[in-house]
């Protein structure tokens, strides 16, 4: 079988695989970490007002974005993938843990508000 000539992906198909499923990853890691900065929002800023338990459930929400930096990082180091496919996992973990801190932050200026 003959390699196609042409194709817009260099690489081979199992560097095509690698390079999309870092960019679902940081995809699903900006997804569920802004999920769970909504959860941590609501219990930080509702404090006073309406207790209640602490989110642990939400604390699942962080796990994508973590894998999405340390496998970015991985894939980086052992060169794997183009670096681009790489960076792109690590900043999508980085942006995603900076979106879900941001709400944090947000809801201990609401809290101090009230």
């Amino acid at each position: 079988m003959q390699p196609q000539q042409g194709t817009f992906v260099s690489g081979g198909r199992k560097e095509l695989g690698w390079r999309l499923g870092l960019g679902c990853l940081a995809v699903v890691s900006l997804i569920s970490a802004a999920f769970a900065g909504i959860f941590f929002f609501a219990w930080i800023a509702f404090a006073k007002t309406q207790p209640f338990p602490f989110p642990a459930s939400a604390l699942l929400g962080f796990v994508p974005a973590l894998a999405s930096i340390g496998v970015g990082v991985w894939a980086w180091r052992v060169k794997k993938v183009w670096w681009l496919a790489a960076a792109t996992a690590i900043a999508g973990g980085a942006i995603a843990l900076a979106f879900a801190f941001g709400y944090i932050i947000f809801g201990l200026l609401v809290l101090r508000s009230t």
